[in-house]
């Protein structure tokens, strides 16, 4: 909800305040999240999540995630072979030691 809209809604945003608010959103991001709404990320994911349908680290879940091996930032280059696909659970304990190393 946003302060002074007359729109009543369930939960969030009306559609006007949510379109304004995702652009806010997408212009304060930090650089390296704007990489993820290009159109070389999302052909790069698409290619990523063919190639590996199944989670490649627990081979029981669909992939929902194209994980940089080595990370962009550090290096990383947007090639299948630093791509791996990913469940949402296993990327969150990948993201999750990635942070730990960083303390």
């Amino acid at each position: 909800m946003e302060p002074g809209c007359p729109t009543l809604v369930e939960r969030g945003r009306c559609v006007v305040h949510q379109v304004q608010h995702d652009r806010r959103y997408n212009r304060e991001r930090p650089v390296r999240h704007q990489l993820y709404q290009t159109p070389m990320h999302r052909a790069w994911r698409t290619r990523v999540i063919a190639r590996d349908p199944i989670c490649v680290r627990c081979h029981e879940r669909l992939s929902v995630v194209a994980n940089h091996i080595v990370p962009v930032e550090h290096g990383g280059q947007w090639t299948l072979d630093n791509g791996e696909g990913l469940c949402r659970a296993c990327d969150n304990v990948v993201k999750g030691e990635e942070r730990r190393k960083r303390w």
